[in-house]
């Protein structure tokens, strides 16, 4: 397991080393410290846009709806959140981080404004994620999950914080085009 510093840990597993649920041991030679607890990782899943040409224009004035297949999560409580982030730097639109528990949703308009509410052209990295628990933010992943929006699940002796599992699914682009 790679830290994070401050006592935050995270890895990233290979999938074909897990099953739909496993049992996640930890243990320390340092210490006689133990952790265990069992994982479910939800199934792989598809995702398309609604109602956009086929090569993803749209004017960025218009909500962009989003459906999926839906993953399987073992019968243990499950969602879906969908990430929209510019694909360039120079890019200053603020993007989008939405919760959903169906297999639809819709990209805000706000995603594709700055933070002066200014609508920017450009192409847009959208990823429709699967969760389990409580993940967390790591370097390993290709979005950023906003601080607080997953909390804390893990209160034992010993042990604190989060424990969930993601399956990313591929990422699309889209293309904002303002005032179109």
């Amino acid at each position: 397991m790679q830290s994070l510093g401050n006592g935050k840990y995270t890895a990233n597993l290979d999938p074909a080393l897990l099953s739909d649920t496993s049992l996640i041991s930890i243990t320390t030679p340092l210490d006689p410290f133990q952790f265990q607890q069992l994982i479910v990782v939800p199934d792989t899943f598809s995702f398309d846009f609604e109602q956009l040409p086929n090569n993803q224009v749209f004017s960025s004035t218009n909500v962009v709806n989003v459906r999926w297949t839906a993953s399987d999560f073992e019968n243990v409580a499950g969602g879906y959140f969908i990430v929209t982030e510019p694909s360039s730097s120079l890019n200053s639109a603020v993007g989008s981080f939405n919760l959903f528990s169906g297999t639809q949703g819709t990209i805000p308009l706000d995603a594709f404004r700055d933070s002066q509410g200014n609508y920017k052209t450009g192409t847009y990295n959208v990823w429709v994620v699967s969760r389990i628990e409580q993940p967390i933010a790591s370097p390993y992943i290709p979005f950023t999950i906003p601080d607080g929006v997953f909390i804390e699940n893990i209160d034992r002796v010993g042990v604190t914080g989060q424990f969930g599992a993601i399956y990313i699914s591929p990422r699309k682009t889209i293309t904002a085009v303002a005032g179109s």
